[in-house]
């Protein structure tokens, strides 16, 4: 498998929502694949000395204590990969009293990565794709990511940035 990030170039409005705006050209990120965390247990017995059960056992008390942890607004700290805290936004008031609960919007998640993914990002390659069909976009909904025939062909070279 190739150490780059896929992407494949794509046609959108240059005013979004605006059907007669005229077209613009962009990259969008095209997955290979995805990793479960039944391949991650697999892919870490492979290198450490413990087991693959003993490696499910960890990543899914680590998923569990993550969501615990951002459920109690801690901010999880995961070394090198960064961190995750919760966020929250809100309608504003005119005055303190009259600030309540039912201003506050849905939380959500963010996610700062740490240095060693900084540092992956900046030294990243680049391989044009065609563009790549979900399992949404399929009749079948195989689960499988598949390349769109109209896309183009696999002979497209690879960049390098």
């Amino acid at each position: 498998m190739s150490n780059a990030i896929t992407y494949s170039v794509v046609a959108r409005q240059s005013i979004p929502g605006n059907l007669e705006s005229p077209q613009k050209y962009h990259a969008q990120a095209q997955a290979r694949c995805e990793t479960t965390l039944e391949e991650m247990a697999a892919k870490i017995e492979e290198r450490c000395t413990v087991t693959y059960a003993d490696a499910v056992a960890v990543l899914t008390a680590l998923e569990d204590r993550i969501i615990e942890a951002l459920r109690n607004g801690e901010i999880v700290r995961l070394g090198k990969l960064g961190n995750l805290q919760v966020s929250v936004g809100c309608k504003s008031s005119l005055t303190k009293e009259d600030f309540n609960e039912s201003l506050l919007r849905k939380p959500r998640v963010i996610f700062r990565p740490g240095k060693a993914l900084r540092n992956t990002a900046k030294t990243a390659r680049f391989e044009k794709v065609p563009k790549l069909k979900t399992s949404t976009d399929t009749e079948d909904g195989g689960g499988m990511l598949a390349e769109d025939p109209e896309a183009g062909g696999p002979d497209t070279p690879d960049q390098q940035v």
